[in-house]
């Protein structure tokens, strides 16, 4: 591959870091919204946590979606950015890294998914309370 190839592999390599970090801020930030959300209060105190709620959840949704496009090249293209001196291990190492992120993936996703219902649930309460 050309250095041109070489440069854009690597910065992919770097960005999808970038992303998985910030997937893992979003996702603790995700956990604490959950444990911290309100079980029922008033309009402002709901419409504020759906409105974070709401920024962090796309933050997360994002970061993932960055994580796995940003993966693609390095993986067709990439001999593997993991260093040289790993020798026989290079594969393992690879394969470790990925597992994590795909381990990161999936709490990102369930959290994504549990926000989404406890905002569901808050907005239809108060839809309901709006009502009456």
């Amino acid at each position: 591959m050309s250095p041109t190839g070489d440069v854009l592999i690597t910065i992919a390599n770097y960005s999808q870091d970038a992303a998985a970090a910030f997937l893992a801020v979003s996702i603790a930030v995700m956990r604490m919204l959950l444990k911290k959300s309100p079980a029922s209060g008033d309009a402002e105190l709901v419409v504020s946590f759906v409105r974070v709620s709401t920024g962090v959840t796309r933050m997360a949704r994002y970061s993932l979606c960055w994580m796995w496009i940003a993966g693609i090249p390095e993986v067709i293209f990439s001999s593997g950015q993991v260093s040289l001196g790993a020798g026989d291990l290079r594969a393992a190492a690879s394969f470790v890294r990925y597992a994590g992120m795909l381990l990161l993936a999936g709490i990102g996703l369930s959290s994504c998914i549990g926000l989404s219902k406890k905002v569901a649930f808050l907005q239809s309460g108060h839809a309901a309370r709006d009502r009456e």
